[in-house]
């Protein structure tokens, strides 16, 4: 089984943040070719009872494909376009895996897959998206504003 490493977060992004009391404080691990995450989603982000709004779905299979290819390119990247199909519901209060991955990595942009499972291993969402490389110095202005376990972020942290 591949080394799994911890990927930075940032206090008020909705997904990662630890600072951000409305978020999910997500933690994304990179697993070999994979970015993971296994999470379950508080029931108040449900829009119907039963189902986790899918603004939330979304934003969870965006930051998983996003890690995924920064990691493959080793430098951060940002949506451009994502593209969800919605299998089935995604409950609240139980717990999923989150995988994305890089499928595509180009010199100008890379594209990339993800998936939300059941504990079954049932895919109840997938998403595609492309995604450009942050403006030039902009990732040495964001990366020290981020956060590693027990540090700050640095390049080469992804």
């Amino acid at each position: 089984m591949p080394e799994e490493k911890f990927l930075p977060w940032s206090e008020s992004c909705f997904v990662c943040g630890d600072a951000n009391p409305f978020g999910l404080r997500i933690r994304f691990v990179n697993r070999g070719e994979d970015v993971i995450v296994r999470t379950t989603v508080n029931p108040h982000f449900e829009g119907y009872p039963g189902r986790v709004h899918g603004g939330v779905v979304t934003a969870l299979l965006d930051e998983t494909i996003g890690w995924a290819c920064s990691v493959k390119a080793h430098k951060l990247l940002y949506t451009v376009e994502i593209k969800v199909k919605f299998r089935s519901p995604v409950p609240g209060g139980e717990e999923i895996l989150v995988r994305g991955w890089c499928s595509e990595l180009h010199r100008r942009f890379a594209k990339g897959k993800g998936q939300i499972e059941d504990r079954n291993g049932k895919v109840m969402v997938s998403a595609e998206g492309v995604y450009f490389p942050v403006p030039e110095g902009e990732e040495e202005r964001i990366i020290p504003l981020m956060k590693m376990p027990g540090r700050p972020a640095q390049p080469g942290d992804y």
